[in-house]
């Protein structure tokens, strides 16, 4: 086989398209199967959140109001795990609640409860009624929110099961706005306002679970004191469980995407020092 054959065979292997595709899909594909521990820069929003959780005295209920939908599940739902997580861990009482703008926040909670069933509930003994507990789409907007602060009952009667809140371990005894430790909202869209009518009002610790496209402008409202802190986007999720050593969805996923980053910059490398030692000869698609 003359040189010239050899190297038409060596650029027509080069440039099939296939190849790059299933190197793509082995790559992605290996941090879903063993977690890789790319370097991950802790930041300091991110810190602020998890120091919160850390401090908080057990048995503190914390209200999570969940603004995402399925579509939003690679971010939000990411936050979510790991955020509750946490919570178990440090015995606090979760209380999901969604806006009738993302109803579909209620079903999204009891994806995070049941993903986080076989690996974080059952084994630290967690029960609903106790531990947490799905109040379902409370409608109304800012008039209830802001009534729910000064009277949680007279606002909800019961569960999204059809439970009375007032035979809930969980519920019988919260009163209104200052039972409660802090917020936390993973968002995608609008949400239920106790943002404006829970912790701008009376002081309670916000937290939000934002996407990591709107990490600038998220930092001001970190920065001036609006939030305690925030999650941004998969990024951040993958920070929080870091801290916590509880790799989940974001630390694998953030991996896959550090695997198809580092297998664009060298198909690309190659590509250039193939072409510059190349350029001069006859070989098809080269000039």
């Amino acid at each position: 086989m003359t040189e010239s054959v050899k190297e038409k065979k060596m650029y027509s292997l080069l440039t099939d398209q296939r190849i790059y595709a299933v190197l793509i899909i082995i790559l992605t594909a290996i941090p879903f199967i063993t977690p890789i521990a790319f370097p991950v820069k802790i930041s300091p929003w991110t810190q602020a959140v998890y120091n919160l959780v850390q401090n908080a005295p057990a048995g503190s209920n914390i209200m999570i109001a969940v603004s995402f939908t399925a579509g939003g599940w690679g971010e939000a739902g990411y936050e979510s795990k790991a955020f509750v997580a946490h919570c178990f861990k440090k015995n606090l009482k979760l209380l999901f609640i969604a806006d009738p703008v993302c109803a579909e926040g209620v079903m999204m909670a009891e994806r995070v409860i049941n993903e986080l069933r076989s690996t974080i509930i059952t084994p630290l003994g967690k029960t609903y009624g106790v531990d947490w507990v799905n109040l379902g789409v409370v409608s109304g907007g800012p008039p209830v929110a802001a009534q729910m602060a000064l009277d949680f009952h007279a606002v909800i009667k019961v569960d999204y099961f059809g439970n009375s809140l007032k035979e809930l371990a969980i519920t019988k005894n919260i009163q209104g706005v200052h039972d409660f430790y802090m917020i936390f909202e993973p968002m995608t869209g609008p949400g239920f306002p106790v943002k404006e009518y829970w912790s701008f009002v009376y002081n309670i610790p916000y937290v939000q679970g934002t996407q990591y496209l709107t990490i600038a402008r998220d930092i001001g409202d970190w920065q001036s004191g609006l939030w305690a802190g925030f999650i941004p986007g998969q990024r951040g999720a993958a920070e929080y469980e870091l801290l916590t050593g509880n790799f989940m969805d974001a630390t694998k996923a953030l991996g896959a995407i550090n695997m198809s980053h580092i297998f664009a910059l060298l198909v690309l490398a190659a590509g250039n020092i193939y072409y510059w030692t190349h350029r001069k000869r006859d070989i098809p698609g080269v000039k």
